[in-house]
């Protein structure tokens, strides 16, 4: 970290964030893998979303392997460099909006930036450095529209620029803490590899019914010795995890389809409806009916 970053809280309202930067970086697949980038210190908020990737994110001691979806928050005064290759959307911000940096003439690179303090607060302090989210597609979806708005240079494009940033934080804030998950994992963690695989499985089949050896299988290891990494590294079983990643997808079903309850735990691979109820009232406190009856609108 660099010796120089001043620490300060900040409530949330508070927040209103100027885009410095947006960017399309493609340059990165031109080179060999292994390829490292000039080691630098963050300045401002910087947000990248990895549209392909066989590199590496170098942030302070920790190295993270970088995989297409992945999204990478760095912050002020960070020590980092980046290893291609890679491609990526780049957002670079003052977080307050008070630096008085003018987004015209703005480099992220430049040496000779000014430090953004390095902000203490509840939604900031909770995004993690390396984040592999649920819905990538609708995470390009979000840089690209924050790109778009950028290359125009009306006031309502400025406008939507915060939105779109507050959007982007608060979409990864509540995708972080959905999920009893350590999304945090450094590539120096020697089973990462083999629990980011299996994450990804259970992500692709939550339609269909899992068990602990299905899900080992996608590791590579074996069902005991797999349970033991993956609750030492995620923070729970893989039972609870994966009811836990069915029971959000039941949520988003309910609220954004019509359609029966039997269908919706099926799409959750549950053929059982009543032990379906039993777990969604267990999850939420509510039975499917009432969970849709109160976040949804009817005509």
């Amino acid at each position: 970290m660099h010796p120089d970053v001043e620490y300060r809280r900040l409530e949330s309202k508070a927040i209103s964030p100027l885009v410095l930067q947006a960017s399309l970086y493609t340059e990165g697949l031109h080179y060999p893998k292994g390829y490292a980038l000039k080691p630098r210190h963050v300045s401002d908020y910087e947000l990248e979303f990895y549209i392909e990737s066989q590199g590496q994110m170098l942030i302070e001691n920790d190295a993270y392997c970088i995989a297409p979806g992945d999204i990478v928050f760095r912050k002020p005064g960070q020590w980092v460099q980046g290893i291609l290759p890679y491609s990526c959307y780049l957002v670079s911000f003052d977080l307050c909006g008070t630096m008085g940096k003018d987004p015209r003439c703005y480099s992220f690179t430049d040496p000779s930036n000014e430090l953004q303090p390095y902000f203490r607060n509840p939604v900031i302090d909770g995004l993690p450095a390396v984040f592999h989210p649920p819905n990538t597609d609708f995470y390009q979806q979000q840089f690209e529209s924050v790109l778009r708005e950028f290359s125009q240079t009306d006031e309502i494009s400025t406008l939507l620029l915060r939105a779109r940033v507050l959007k982007l934080l608060h979409s990864l804030y509540m995708d972080a803490i959905s999920a009893p998950q350590a999304y945090d994992m450094a590539a120096s963690n020697g089973h990462y590899g083999r629990v980011k695989a299996a994450l990804q499985f259970i992500e692709e089949n939550l339609d269909k019914k899992l068990c602990l050896d299905s899900i080992a299988a996608a590791a590579g290891l074996s069902p005991n010795y797999f349970h033991r990494i993956f609750s030492k590294t995620v923070g729970c079983t893989v039972n609870r995890y994966t009811v836990h990643r069915k029971m959000e997808r039941a949520k988003q079903l309910l609220v954004l389809r019509d359609c029966p309850i039997y269908e919706v735990a099926s799409a959750c691979g549950c053929e059982n409806v009543p032990y379906f109820s039993v777990l969604f009232k267990q999850h939420t406190g509510c039975s499917p009916l009432q969970f849709r009856k109160k976040y949804r609108q009817y005509q």
